[in-house]
């Protein structure tokens, strides 16, 4: 397994707020490509 940061416009921010977005941590299969999970590198920006 290997991991992979969205770029670009790629963020998470929190619904039905205003506030800064997170970037986005995937956890990749370095042998098929499959994105196995994802997570806010940031998950306190949700609070």
């Amino acid at each position: 397994m290997g991991e992979g940061r969205w770029t670009g416009y790629a963020a998470l921010g929190p619904v039905g707020k205003l506030g800064l977005p997170s970037p986005v941590i995937a956890t990749v299969c370095r042998s098929c490509g499959e994105i196995v999970s994802m997570r806010a590198e940031k998950p306190e920006r949700f609070k």
